[in-house]
């Protein structure tokens, strides 16, 4: 758990199990992601508002154990993984469908204790069925597919034969170019600043890759449209350069999508460039109850592959060679075992 706001802090502690109310469930844990968001708390610079102490850990699949009184459609020994944001359900926004804007949304792992544990908790609504021909490590997954699914398939209107560029070569970056080849993308661009994870993005299906530090992202997006610009530019780091490079080269009249979590404003933006061009940009923030459904589907489906963007699985104890490995770009996805 992490304990106090400075710098690493986190420390494994012996809790009571947790005790599940009359509409929840009871969860083993047997695979947990670690997450940007999770790295950015354990460096202390994350922008998301966290109680402490706290249990991190939202990306997760488990076995059911317990079963509220309530509960009946959720049974004991069935494998599932679970919405990360614990929404009311009454807002306007729960109940047209975006719960993602829940204004009393509660994330596991954030804003209640989530699943770097044995066992985790969540109410029986927001539990997803893992289907049976997906291993549970695969559906770790489910929570960064459904982040990338959200951005690509349910918010950017994207069609078939579009140009699409994404800024980031990271677990959600490849995940959006999964989506992206999914939906029916033309050309598709990725540029990121490791070898390792743009080799991955070759394999998955990327048109062109581009290593940012010996070239210009921008410059071939501009070569592989002909000087026009992509149709969309997915920006998936978090670095304000890279929503000012997703302007620059998306095409009058195409679209920016945000889904990078930024911890600093932006301070320079061409927004000029924005107005007199027609050009669209599009926040995406996390995702809705609909989106774990297509996430499943496409891993059970075999259109995403989750396994080349699983690089490490570690037991819970080495927790922190997992953050120095993700740090160091050296892995695109760890994942933790806390019941090896």
């Amino acid at each position: 758990m992490k304990t106090m706001w400075k710098p690493g802090a986190m420390e494994i502690r012996d809790v009571e199990k947790p005790s599940i109310g009359p509409d929840e469930v009871l969860i083993k844990v047997n695979y947990v992601g670690i997450c940007g968001t999770d790295l950015e708390i354990y460096r202390a610079t994350s922008p998301i508002p966290i109680e402490l102490p706290r249990i991190l850990g939202h990306e997760f699949s488990g076995v059911v154990t317990e079963v509220g009184e309530e509960v009946t459609d959720v049974k004991i020994g069935e494998k599932v993984v679970s919405e990360t944001g614990v929404v009311c359900r009454r807002c306007i926004f729960c109940k047209t469908g975006r719960q993602n804007l829940c204004p009393y949304r509660s994330p596991i792992g954030i804003g209640r204790d989530g699943a770097f544990a044995e066992y985790v908790k969540a109410p029986s609504i927001n539990i997803h069925k893992i289907p049976s021909n997906v291993s549970l490590k695969e559906a770790a997954l489910t929570e960064p597919l459904s982040v990338a699914s959200h951005a690509v398939i349910e918010r950017s209107g994207i069609r078939a034969g579009d140009t699409v560029a994404v800024i980031g070569a990271g677990a959600i970056g490849l995940l959006i170019l999964e989506c992206a080849a999914v939906a029916g993308a033309g050309k598709i661009l990725v540029s990121g600043r490791h070898e390792n994870r743009l080799e991955v993005a070759k394999n998955l299906g990327a048109d062109v890759t581009v290593n940012e530090r010996k070239e210009n992202p921008v410059d071939k997006a501009m070569e592989l449209t002909s000087g026009l610009g992509v149709d969309i530019a997915y920006e998936a780091t978090g670095n304000p350069k890279a929503v000012e490079q997703a302007v620059s080269m998306t095409k009058k009249g195409g679209k920016v999508v945000l889904v990078g979590v930024h911890s600093k404003p932006l301070e320079r933006f061409n927004i000029h460039n924005v107005v007199s061009n027609e050009k669209i940009i599009l926040g995406c923030w996390t995702h809705a109850s609909s989106t774990w459904d297509l996430a499943l589907s496409l891993l059970s489906t075999g259109k995403v592959k989750a396994d080349p963007i699983i690089t490490h699985v570690l037991p819970l104890k080495e927790f922190e060679k997992g953050f120095d490995l993700l740090r160091t770009r050296e892995a695109i996805k760890v994942l933790m075992k806390p019941n090896p």
